[in-house]
């Protein structure tokens, strides 16, 4: 029963994540044309989801599970079976050029690899860990905080 809530956990997070970047593309990248905008945003949401977790202590297992679910689930799918990668491409080119955005997938695709890098950034910072060869640990950003002030 308690992997079956974890699974519920990761799903449900996983999903309302999902909605939240496929909304803010909906509303920055397509309607108001703004890609850029979206990638800082995107970058910003994994950053705040990530945040608000360890803010509420939340199981980090969980977490990191819900932010490579999400990417995988917003990255561009490969091609359909009979349609080669470059008529794919030829086709998003157009639907971009239509609403004005150029090169819109390089575009979206640097959006995802913002939410991807700055959710991982900030998990380590919140939750990992910097141990001592006496074994005592503390949080990774404090110990990065000790070392800085250690070398000065």
């Amino acid at each position: 029963m308690y992997i079956i809530s974890i699974l519920i956990k990761i799903a449900s997070q996983a999903y309302l994540l999902k909605v939240l970047l496929v909304q803010t593309h909906n509303f920055i990248f397509i309607v108001a044309a703004r890609p850029i905008l979206w990638a800082v945003g995107a970058a910003m949401l994994g950053l705040s989801y990530v945040s608000l977790a360890a803010v509420l202590s939340w199981d980090p297992r969980i977490i990191s599970w819900v932010i490579i679910v999400v990417t995988i689930l917003i990255w561009p799918p490969s091609p359909p079976n009979g349609y080669s990668n470059e008529e794919i491409a030829q086709f998003a080119a157009e639907c971009y050029a239509e609403i004005g955005i150029r090169r819109g997938l390089l575009k979206y695709r640097i959006g995802v690899l913002a939410f991807a890098l700055c959710s991982a950034i900030a998990y380590l910072l919140a939750f990992g860990e910097i141990c001592s060869p006496r074994g005592e640990c503390a949080p990774f950003y404090v110990g990065m905080i000790g070392s800085l002030q250690n070398s000065k």
